[in-house]
């Protein structure tokens, strides 16, 4: 965890873009008991806007309420993006729920999420962790329960292997979300 907080805070430094926010968020979930995390990122052709819901099994806590450090992270990315942001607690699981609109001077960037979410993936093997990335291009959905069964526990400890799933996700992020 502190590898990710290390690479979480050098992004900040110098590129200022969602992945940080979100990173935090999904690290807090994992803190917090998830079993499975589920990250959509959907870009809507039609209405211009980007959606992104995270949905977790996770417990909830008093630290996980909306007061928590990472969920006002994600309120204050909405208040930077003029995004609407929903949380919910339903049946024993949390979702999240921020979306904004696309103008012509909005901007934002995933950059370095790739490697962040395959760090996530290689620190917390006992989660499931889903992502689904939607453009214009097409979808991408990673599965990291699925891409590590591949490998076994000796080389899930190799460094490697998060080369490996850097390139893995990088390579097909940029796919689809070239199309933005």
């Amino acid at each position: 965890m502190k590898c990710l907080q290390a690479i979480a805070s050098y992004l900040y430094l110098y590129i200022m873009n969602i992945s940080l926010y979100l990173i935090n968020y999904l690290q807090s979930r994992v803190d917090a008991g998830a079993r499975v995390i589920e990250l959509y990122i959907a870009d809507s052709i039609k209405k211009k806007a980007i959606e992104i819901i995270i949905k977790d099994d996770a417990a909830k806590s008093e630290e996980q309420k909306d007061g928590s450090e990472a969920y006002l992270g994600l309120t204050q990315l909405s208040e930077k993006l003029k995004a609407s942001i929903k949380h919910l607690y339903h049946r024993k699981n949390t979702t999240v729920h921020l979306e904004w609109t696309m103008y012509k001077d909005s901007s934002y960037s995933l950059d370095d999420f790739h490697s962040l979410i395959g760090l996530l993936a290689l620190n917390s093997p006992k989660t499931r962790l889903i992502f689904s990335y939607i453009s214009k291009k097409g979808e991408y959905v990673f599965d990291s329960q699925k891409v590590l069964a591949e490998f076994s526990p000796e080389e899930l400890l190799q460094k490697e292997i998060l080369i490996y799933m850097n390139e893995l996700l990088e390579e097909h992020l940029n796919d689809v979300r070239d199309s933005l």
